[in-house]
C-alpha cells in the first residue's frame, strides 16, 4: 500500500506544480480504491487546467482591449493638440498623450510577451528602451537634444511597470521642455542597473528648493512612493553654478527601488 500512497502524493505534487497531463498507466494496476482516487485527481487536474486557461485568455483580452482603448485616447489627444494654439494648453495635452503612450506600451508588452512572462515579471530593459524610443519620436522636433538609454536586463514585477514608465516619462519630458532651450546641443541620459535608475541632463539646471514645486514633481514623488523607492533630485545650480549655459550644468534624478530576488 505504501507504493500507492507514494504514487498518490506524487500525482498531487504534479498538480501543485502545474503539471496537469493525465497518466492513465499510473494507477492501471492499483487497488480499486486507489484507482478511484487516481481518477478523481485526474479529473480535478483537468478542471484546474481549464479554469487556468480561461483566466489566462480573459487576462489577455483585457490587456488587448485596454491597449486598443488607450491608443484611441492617444489619437484623440493628438488631434486635439493640433488644433490648440495656446502653448501651455497644448503642452498639457502633449504631456497627457505621453503618459497614455507609456500606459499603452506597458499593456502591449504584457500582451506580446505573455508566453515568456517570467512569473509575473518583465525585463525593464525591454520596457525602458521602447519607452525612450517613443519619447525621442514625441520630441523629434528638438534635434539638438540627444536621449541616451543604457539599461541592464532586470526583471521587475508587472505591478511596478506602470509607475516606473510614468516616472521616466515625467522626468525625461521635463528635461526636454525646461532644461534644454535652443542655443546649443544637450544630452539626456537614462541608466538603470540593479535597482538604481538615474536620469541626467546637461541642461540649464534650477533651484530645487524653489523652482521644482509643480504637478510634475508631485507625480514624480508619488510614483517613487508607489515603487517603494528612494528619490533624490539635485541640480548644478544648487552648488553655486553661475553660468547655466556651461556644459557642466544640469540635473540628476536618482531613484533607488527594491529588486525582487
Amino acid at each position: 500500500m505504501d507504493r500507492w500512497c507514494i504514487a498518490l502524493r506524487s500525482k498531487i505534487a504534479q498538480i501543485r506544480a502545474g503539471k496537469y497531463a493525465p497518466d492513465p498507466q499510473m494507477f492501471a494496476d492499483a487497488p480499486p480504491e486507489v484507482a478511484l482516487l487516481g481518477e478523481d485527481l485526474a479529473e480535478l487536474a483537468h478542471v484546474i487546467k481549464v479554469r487556468e486557461e480561461a483566466h489566462h485568455a480573459l487576462t489577455l483580452e483585457v490587456h488587448h482591449r485596454v491597449k486598443n482603448n488607450m491608443q484611441i485616447v492617444t489619437s484623440l489627444l493628438n488631434l486635439q493638440a493640433r488644433q490648440i494654439k495656446e502653448p501651455v494648453a497644448r503642452q498639457a495635452l502633449e504631456q497627457a498623450q505621453a503618459r497614455m503612450n507609456a500606459l499603452a506600451l506597458v499593456h502591449r508588452l504584457l500582451f506580446e510577451h505573455r508566453d515568456d512572462n517570467n512569473q509575473g515579471r518583465i525585463d525593464i530593459a525591454m520596457l525602458l528602451t521602447a519607452l525612450c524610443a517613443q519619447l525621442r519620436i514625441a520630441q523629434r522636433h528638438k534635434t539638438y537634444v540627444q536621449l541616451r538609454c543604457d539599461v541592464r536586463h532586470q526583471l521587475l514585477p508587472n505591478a511596478s511597470l506602470v509607475p516606473l514608465a510614468l516616472f521616466v516619462v515625467e522626468v525625461v519630458t521635463n528635461a526636454y521642455r525646461h532644461a534644454c532651450p535652443e542655443g546649443r546641443d544637450y544630452t539626456i541620459a537614462l541608466t538603470a542597473d540593479n535597482g538604481l535608475l538615474r536620469i541626467t541632463d546637461d541642461g540649464t539646471g534650477f533651484d530645487v528648493s524653489s523652482e521644482f514645486d509643480s504637478m510634475g514633481r508631485q507625480l514624480i514623488v508619488a510614483l517613487a512612493q508607489q515603487l517603494d523607492g528612494v528619490l533624490d533630485i539635485t541640480s548644478r545650480k544648487d552648488i553655486g553654478q553661475k553660468d547655466a549655459s556651461q556644459a557642466d550644468s544640469g540635473t540628476i534624478v536618482t531613484l533607488h527601488y527594491p529588486v525582487a530576488p
